[in-house]
């Protein structure tokens, strides 16, 4: 492969990552809903997440806010699952969105998640 097709190809491969990432956190959110981890006698998602794949609890825990983060913003949600945003962008911007004053009114903060999002493809 020559430089152009490195590029494209990692390129390729990091929205894969993120589009893989965005399906882990529809099945954590699904057996969540199922109460996977009540069969197991897992304490919490998080937990029967690590021990039935061998992750550790601190990453099981990262992937469980962002399930939960994404569950309440479609916008990053459908940026992660086309690959346009990596997962640390979606957790930033997840993040940013959670310290916003509670009282904000829902359209700010929906302008505020698109405009995360343009940065986040900068």
């Amino acid at each position: 492969m020559g430089p152009g097709e490195t590029t494209t190809t990692l390129a390729e491969v990091q929205a894969a990552k993120a589009q893989l990432a965005e399906l882990e956190t529809r099945l954590l959110t699904h057996a969540r809903d199922i109460d996977a981890p009540g069969a197991s006698a897992a304490s919490s998602v998080a937990t029967w997440h690590a021990a039935t794949t061998r992750t550790t609890r601190a990453a099981a825990h990262r992937a469980i806010r962002l399930a939960t983060g994404l569950e309440e913003h479609e916008p990053t949600r459908a940026a992660l699952a086309a690959g346009r945003v990596h997962v640390e962008q979606a957790e930033t911007i997840l993040k940013a969105l959670s310290d916003l004053p509670d009282d904000l009114d829902p359209a700010l903060v929906e302008r505020a998640e698109h405009q995360l999002l343009a940065y986040a493809g900068q």
